[in-house]
């Protein structure tokens, strides 16, 4: 080997020596640097502390998980009614059984007195049987007419009529697997109806004389892979009800009624944000010379529909629902949405298109909690102006 060979074998050798020595010596460098830093972010560290507005959040949340025997039930009586309060007392046997009874009164003067018995799961927890008994009174329900484009909404143009409900019935629910889920009910609904101007109503007038009764029976399948059904923020559902009204007394308006819908929640970012989606058809058939009567008709306006018009807004025996939203969260309490909602009412299936939507867009916030909505608002615009909906129910 010549010298000159051996000098670079040598370098060589003395280089692969000292390597691993180096490298401990800047592995040791940088954990001591990276044990440093975190020692430094600890003495920063804190617990959460929330906001005001999450600490109410927190507050209503423990209230409801507590479900107290007595307490204040709060929501939406019948659409128009405004916030409605009342007394409530509920409770639990047999594991998974409820009893639970409220009566409430809203801002406009409606009324409702309601009681449910939830009796214990069956079938390993997978069937679930309901009986429930309600009484509603609504004074001040709008009529705008019938049809698409029916009176304007201006509030010295619509009439408006006594709509007082007695329902007694049970229900059933069986879930199958997974998501998927069918059920039924039968129950008996008693109307009792009037108006200051009944002509206004044309040949539906004779409502307001013989107070007709139903037995009313639903059937209804869905499929739903929301992780909770009162708040999500992923999932969907698709529903499909069918329910037939055989009129007991009196005759000319028994019908039947199908609604279809499909929901669709597109998470953004680990669900930061959210575009939900919704579609609903509505369509009811009757047999020769009976007529849907008019407080039953499917109708579109109001805080669950077009939320740029008022409740009761347009009705017709077909109606088409469309609703996008664009959600985002601010806080852990409380998600923010800019909405679009488009629809129409028709006399016949056939006549549902796209041409003829009434439309209204706006912003809302929604107040929640992990697994439930506890305050929607709603503030809306359309054709006929401005519009604010408030709700404790989580629409979709």
């Amino acid at each position: 080997m010549s010298r000159i060979a051996r000098q670079v074998f040598a370098v060589a050798v003395l280089a692969v020596a000292v390597a691993p020595g180096r490298s401990a010596a800047q592995d040791t460098s940088r954990a001591a640097l990276i044990a440093a830093r975190q020692a430094d972010k600890a003495r920063t560290l804190h617990p959460y502390v929330p906001n005001k507005g999450e600490h109410i959040a927190l507050k209503i949340e423990s209230i409801l998980s507590a479900q107290p025997r007595v307490y204040t039930w709060f929501g939406s009586i019948y659409r128009g009614g405004w916030v409605a309060a009342g007394p409530g007392f509920r409770q639990k046997f047999g594991g998974t059984g409820l009893f639970d009874a409220h009566a409430a009164i809203s801002l406009r003067n409606y009324k409702l007195v309601d009681t449910s018995v939830r009796l214990p799961s069956l079938a390993g927890q997978r069937l679930q049987v309901t009986g429930q008994a309600t009484w509603l009174d609504a004074p001040k329900v709008a009529f705008y007419g019938i049809g698409n484009a029916s009176l304007s909404g201006d509030e010295d143009e619509h009439e408006r009529f006594l709509y007082r409900s007695t329902t007694a019935g049970g229900q059933a629910d069986l879930r199958l697997a997974g998501p998927l889920s069918v059920g039924g009910s039968v129950d008996y609904l008693r109307v009792e109806s009037d108006a200051s101007n009944p002509a206004a109503f044309g040949s539906q007038a004779v409502l307001f004389e013989t107070n007709p009764s139903w037995v009313r029976s639903t059937a209804f399948g869905l499929f739903d892979w929301r992780p909770s059904p009162l708040y999500a923020r992923r999932g969907g559902f698709w529903r499909t009800t069918w329910s037939n009204y055989a009129q007991q007394a009196g005759t000319g308006f028994g019908f039947r009624e199908f609604e279809a819908e499909a929901s669709q929640l597109v998470p953004i970012l680990r669900e930061n944000w959210v575009i939900a989606l919704r579609a609903r058809v509505t369509t009811t058939y009757t047999d020769a010379g009976n007529e849907v009567p008019f407080y039953l008709l499917p109708s579109l306006g109001g805080g669950s529909s077009i939320r740029g018009y008022h409740s009761w807004r347009f009705r017709d025996r077909n109606a088409l629902l469309l609703n996008a939203e664009y959600r985002w969260t601010p806080s852990h309490f409380l998600d923010m949405a800019l909405f679009l909602d488009a629809g129409q009412v028709a006399p016949r299936p056939a006549d549902l298109h796209f041409t003829e939507l009434h439309t209204g867009y706006g912003i809302g916030a929604r107040f929640h909690t992990p697994g439930a909505t506890v305050l929607r608002i709603d503030v809306a615009r359309s054709t006929e102006g401005l519009t604010v909906h408030w709700s404790t129910v989580h629409r979709f």
